[in-house]
């Protein structure tokens, strides 16, 4: 009798060290349950996107393959027809009525002009465009109310001299649509482009509208089980990896710390190769800049002023890191022993790629464009080593000045040419690396040769100094790109001026 409380209370007990045993059985399961939950959770949502992904890309590609038919259609009714207006330039009536046939033949058009070069048609006026369109179900004709020689379906066909596609706008004249337009040259009996025929093709034809996309998980009942075990693993996998990525973040601190080193050794470096004072003449006017999209550049640039004669140049080096600073300091050294004894751009780019070309085992490489400018004269004589070509604003237009294709230096044995140009006074000479034109925007759209020319032609006709064409064009890639946008390359600029 007296052993009963006794046992209750070893039972009482037992039970107790059950249950909580059972509990953390059962926390352990629920642990367990949790992870393979979300692991399953992961993974359906991650097949899911798959999914949808690849079905998107497919739509899209349909779309992509419809539009280029589209627009393949209206480019080849455009060119059939060229032709017939070629032979009616003179007479605008005849102009009219092949417009319409056009329109009437191919129903993809919605509309169609012939817009003439300035005073062509002098009983006309100064400008003349005859526009044949689509007005509610009739076919309509009217001249352009606007100047269409600012418009990039006129410009680029008279500057480039080819037939093409111009990006995006609003018709203001007639349709009132967003329309993108083929514009390809008419010429005359002597060759001489005269005119530009279009063929606008309607936004809403293109327009790309995403259907509905549904996606099914199959097998999600199937590879259950062995997501279950795979969350159990899972655990014992990343507590391993924990363990060892803790060994390894002292090996990969000593390693940031020695790479800090060598980034700080390549900086000073290139503090040494870039000038630090700018050289004063009455005729001079010189600026430069150099925004670096890492620690250590692959851009430089140099002048040096000697008996009334400018040298200068400027190079992007194909590499990063301390071997971009070695190959510029390299380059930068042969470049100022060069100018020393020479006035040839050609022997100095020469003498630039034999010291280069000696030392190159790891196949480096630099673009550079080496001038030498006389002051007392405004002759420019330069050699482009492969480099983009610099930008003459001058007379309030802006062109890339003609280049010769020599290689880059250190890339093999080149006799180098050279060339000749003489410079008005008021002329600059805009010269800068590839990362001006490559910045890219929120978008993923590079800034571009067609944004930077019209800014420089901006700086031309107002008559804009080195400093201030520098500092223009500086704002607007940075306006650009965006201030939190990260610079995928160096942007580096040298505007020489002769005044």
């Amino acid at each position: 009798m007296l052993s009963g409380p006794k046992n209750i209370k070893g039972k009482t007990s037992a039970a107790r060290q059950g249950a909580r045993y059972n509990i953390m059985v059962l926390s352990a399961v629920l642990g367990v349950l949790i992870v393979t939950t979300l692991v399953q959770v992961f993974y359906t949502w991650e097949s899911v996107n798959t999914e949808l992904a690849n079905r998107k890309r497919m739509e899209t590609n349909i779309h992509n393959e419809r539009v280029e038919a589209l627009k393949n259609d209206v480019a080849m009714a455009v060119a059939n027809s060229a032709a017939g207006f070629e032979h009616e330039l003179k007479n605008p009536t005849n102009v009219r009525r092949l417009l319409n046939n056009m329109l009437s033949t191919n129903p993809i058009i919605l509309g169609a002009a012939v817009a003439y070069v300035p005073n062509y048609l002098p009983e006309k006026g100064k400008l003349y465009s005859i526009y044949a369109y689509r007005g509610d179900e009739t076919l309509r004709t009217l001249s352009l109310r606007y100047d269409y020689t600012e418009y990039d379906w006129y410009l680029n066909v008279i500057e480039k001299k080819q037939s093409g596609w111009c990006q995006p706008y609003v018709d203001g004249d007639a349709t009132y649509e967003l329309m993108i337009t083929y514009s390809m040259p008419l010429r005359d009996s002597l060759g001489h482009v005269v005119a530009v025929l279009t063929g606008d093709l309607p936004m809403t034809s293109v327009t790309y509208v995403q259907g509905k996309i549904y996606s099914q998980v199959s097998k999600r009942s199937i590879i259950l089980l062995s997501i279950q075990i795979f969350g159990i693993l899972l655990i014992l996998f990343i507590s391993w990896k924990a363990v060892v990525s803790m060994r390894r973040i002292g090996k990969v601190a000593e390693e940031e710390k020695h790479v800090s080193y060598e980034r700080g050794v390549a900086a000073r470096l290139q503090q040494i190769i870039i000038p630090k004072e700018k050289p004063e003449h009455q005729h001079l006017d010189l600026a430069a800049r150099l925004l670096q999209a890492e620690v250590v550049s692959g851009d430089f640039y140099d002048y040096f002023l000697k008996d009334d004669k400018l040298y200068f140049c400027i190079g992007d080096v194909a590499t990063r890191g301390i071997g971009a600073a070695l190959a510029m300091l390299v380059t930068r050294t042969t470049y100022r022993s060069g100018i020393a004894w020479m006035e040839s751009p050609a022997a100095i780019a020469r003498q630039m790629n034999d010291a280069l070309y000696e030392i190159n085992e790891q196949q480096m490489f630099a673009t550079v464009f080496v001038g030498v400018l006389d002051l007392k004269t405004g002759e420019l004589c330069y050699c482009n080593a492969g480099h983009t070509a610099p930008i003459l604003a001058a007379g309030g237009v802006a062109s890339q000045l003609e280049v010769i294709p020599n290689v880059p230096i250190g890339l093999a044995q080149w006799e180098f040419a050279e060339q000749h140009i003489q410079l008005q006074p008021g002329s600059l000479l805009f010269l800068y690396t590839d990362g001006v034109v490559e910045t890219v925007n929120q978008q993923g759209e590079p800034f571009g040769e067609k944004r930077l020319k019209l800014h420089l032609r901006n700086v031309a006709q107002a008559g804009d100094n080195a400093e201030a064409a520098t500092q223009q064009v500086v704002n607007a890639v940075t306006r650009f790109a965006g201030f939190d946008e990260p610079k995928l390359d160096d942007v580096t600029i040298l505007v020489v001026g002769y005044r």
